[in-house]
């Protein structure tokens, strides 16, 4: 309730909520985000996304509760309450996700933070209240947000656990609607060039470990082997222009430019070969079907020229 009044005060209107904190009255003003944020107030509004990121294991767990009951038969004590948090924490989730590009761009550096975090810290509950669709759509945005220095390592460990939580609904979608696997494909690949163009390594790293274990989940194993070769060669061609880079500067006079260039390059295809070893990891599994060509099999392939000319040469075996 207090954190539905602190919202609500930004808000300045009263309220009309979607939910309410403990079933209690105190409605939940979901435009409070937004409306803040235009009128620059960002500090309340980052303030309010903490707070409600910090809560976010106990929702989950109210609203995992209520759902596992529904499986079994049978009712849950905060059945009421559980639902209508679900329904309010979708709201807001939609409306800071409708304005795409557009809504990423405008806000606050630090609001943006605080949003991934938020769209994170709640991964359970889109799982299970958001339709496919709607969970593509945070995963877009989060990609969007990646390209903010100040958010970038929140909407980076962000990707990573909406894409585990929601791999199970994603894939029992695209089983019944294939049509899905393209915007899955298309999501993923935006979420890995957007980690890419990072540099950082361990924004690359979860990235690629959440896509990954996403992808492994579905069933069409011909879909998964395209889905992952379209996260992968982007990064073997940043590994490939490192590598090049790192032989150019081999052969350059003993000159702090020239080591300068070599550290450079090394860091990149280090964090190029860090992306590769989180796909290998969590792909690493026997065929589905006894006729299925391995999923990694076209990742590998394209990978092997590589992997070989780096164990060829002198210049990264010095800087192993």
């Amino acid at each position: 309730e207090k954190l539905a009044e602190v919202i609500m005060s930004v808000e300045g209107n009263g309220g009309a909520g979607v939910g309410t904190s403990n079933g209690g009255g105190t409605p939940y003003n979901n435009n409070a985000t937004a409306t803040a944020t235009n009128n620059h107030q960002w500090e309340m509004v980052e303030a309010s996304l903490y707070c409600l990121t910090a809560v976010s294991r106990e929702a989950c767990a109210r609203v995992k509760s209520v759902s596992n009951a529904v499986r079994g038969g049978r009712d849950s004590p905060v059945s009421g309450d559980g639902t209508a948090t679900a329904s309010g924490l979708t709201q807001l989730a939609g409306m800071i996700c409708a304005g795409g590009a557009q809504s990423a761009s405008g806000r606050h550096p630090l609001v943006l933070s605080g949003v991934a975090s938020f769209l994170g810290g709640y991964s359970a509950i889109w799982a299970l209240s958001c339709p496919p669709p709607s969970i593509l759509q945070i995963l877009s945005y989060l990609s969007l947000a990646i390209a903010v220095p100040a958010a970038m390592e929140a909407a980076g460990k962000s990707v990573r656990s909406v894409a585990i939580a929601s791999a199970s609904t994603l894939s029992s979608a695209a089983n019944s609607t294939p049509e899905l696997y393209d915007g899955i494909s298309a999501t993923l690949a935006q979420a890995m060039d957007a980690a890419l163009a990072t540099g950082n390594a361990k924004v690359m790293n979860n990235v690629a470990e959440g896509c990954a274990r996403l992808a492994v989940q579905l069933r069409d194993s011909t879909r998964v082997r395209a889905i992952l070769s379209a996260m992968a060669m982007p990064t073997l061609q940043r590994a490939r222009s490192a590598l090049d880079a790192m032989v150019s500067s081999s052969g350059m006079d003993n000159s702090g430019v020239a080591a300068s260039q070599m550290e450079a390059a090394s860091q990149v295809l280090s964090s190029c070969l860090g992306v590769l070893r989180e796909i290998i990891r969590f792909c690493d599994e026997p065929p589905k079907g006894s006729g299925d060509v391995h999923i990694l099999s076209d990742v590998l392939t394209a990978a092997w020229p590589l992997l070989n000319d780096i164990s060829s040469r002198q210049c990264c075996r010095a800087n192993d």
